[in-house]
């Protein structure tokens, strides 16, 4: 090989160490460590410290459906220290390269001698704009980190990306319609649970490989773009939680045949639920609730054989329910509080699907939870006081999904003092702990 050649083969693997280095300074790896003050390390990166440890993106895991939206609706918030408060916890940062050839690093995976992958976490700062000089990077995966400021204008002439996973941190700004160059993504496309705003490019038409497509959690504004429908691979489309964006719910989707899941709720869409949805015969999961959704109850629902969760409370929605949908359909949850929707229309037969809100001890006066005092059952209290926060802090279906579930939750969790200057003792077997007034979720009111 001569001279020149070796500086060809060599000039590439120069310029992708020299991007990835400026990333390590831009965003470090970060670490917990408990110790007192004194012995607190500097906080600034070493060289010398071994690549952070990382693991392949997986496809989501089998979970229970109603936890996993609870965990979501939770997941920005950070669990406390369970250190002692004079051992406080101390973040420490360091570099994620090394002194080897970026292609033995933990976090980087190569072909032909070229980074094509590349996983990170845990890391914090911001995205470094040399990460476009990686030009043959396939899979950048970001997510689940504590990433601030804008996506730099370069990762969308990473033209060979078929992945890209961001989803889960601090990021802000909007996202430009050079979002259709990156044609080539397929499989999950999160944006989840971070700070964008602005519209969403009407360039996600050409995304047609994407499967997943999760841009919930973020505050974007406009409608969802009729584009959509161009997405024909689409299985998931979840853009819920964005409180500001506004719109119908285009009868493109129509065309998404594969479609299982659909979570639009928690934003400001309007009209009309399209007649459309009828073609969706792989669907499974509707969830529109807290929107401002009008028109009547589509019949087309009763034509989806596969559909379990059909969530439309507080909406203004009219309607009575198609008499076949419940020998049709696999209808194992339906929630219609707080619509117009006519509940007698459901036969009562099926009234243990119907979630309405849970109201611990009536609304009225205190409650205790109940804890027990075996050390082996502690984690009861705690599952307790979850459950029943999440019904206080959220009016939403999954907080309990029957009235039989509501009743049992209250026999299981709570003792009611329907008097609020009462204070009654629990059995020699349970002792009560923390008193709470509860919210009274008002069943007339939309929120």
């Amino acid at each position: 090989m001569t001279k020149v050649e070796t500086q060809r083969v060599r000039i590439p693997f120069f310029i992708e160490r020299y991007a990835l280095s400026v990333m390590s300074f831009t965003a470090p790896s970060t670490s917990q460590d408990s110790m007192p003050p004194a012995l607190s390390p500097t906080l600034s990166p070493t060289l010398s410290q071994a690549p952070s440890l990382t693991g392949q993106p997986t496809d989501q895991p089998s979970f229970s459906f109603k936890k996993f939206l609870l965990e979501i609706d939770n997941i920005a918030s950070s669990a406390p220290s369970s250190a002692p408060s004079t051992v406080p916890d101390v973040t420490t940062t360091s570099l994620w390269i090394s002194s080897e050839k970026q292609c033995l690093w933990g976090s980087i995976l190569c072909k032909e001698g070229s980074v094509r992958s590349l996983i990170l976490e845990p890391i914090a700062g911001s995205i470094a704009s040399e990460v476009g000089l990686l030009s043959n990077l396939e899979n950048l995966v970001l997510e689940s980190n504590t990433l601030t400021g804008n996506l730099p204008s370069e990762i969308f002439s990473l033209t060979s990306l078929t992945t890209l996973l961001i989803a889960n941190n601090e990021l802000t700004g909007t996202i430009p319609s050079e979002l259709g160059l990156l044609s080539k993504l397929e499989g999950k496309f999160q944006l989840r649970n971070n700070a964008f705003s602005g519209t969403i490019p009407t360039e996600i038409g050409l995304l047609t490989g994407v499967s997943i497509f999760d841009m919930a959690m973020n505050t974007f504004t406009g409608t969802l773009p009729t584009e959509i429908g161009s997405m024909t691979g689409l299985t998931e489309i979840m853009t819920d939680r964005n409180y500001n964006l506004t719109g119908s719910i285009p009868s493109e989707i129509g065309l998404l045949t594969s479609l299982e899941l659909i979570w639009m709720h928690k934003s400001r869409m309007t009209g009309t639920i399209p007649s459309e949805i009828g073609s969706l015969t792989n669907l499974i999961s509707i969830i529109f609730f807290n929107n401002s959704l009008t028109g009547s109850f589509p019949t087309e629902i009763e034509l989806l054989p596969s559909l379990e969760w059909l969530w439309l409370n507080n909406n203004y929605l009219s309607g009575t329910f198609p008499s076949n949908i419940f020998n049709e359909t696999k209808i194992s949850s339906i929630s219609i509080f707080n619509t117009s929707i006519a509940r007698d229309s459901i036969p009562s037969s099926f009234f243990s699907v119907v979630a309405e809100p849970c109201i611990i001890c009536d609304g009225e006066g205190n409650f205790d939870f109940i804890e027990s005092i075996d050390e082996n059952e502690t984690g009861l209290v705690d599952g307790c006081l979850e459950s029943i926060n999440d019904i206080n802090l959220y009016d939403d279906p999954w907080a309990t999904e029957t009235i039989e579930e509501c009743s049992l939750l209250t026999e299981r969790c709570v003792v009611c003092h329907q008097d609020n200057n009462k204070n009654t003792n629990v059995n020699n077997n349970q002792t009560s702990s923390s008193s709470s007034s509860s919210n009274n979720n008002n069943n007339n009111t939309r929120h």
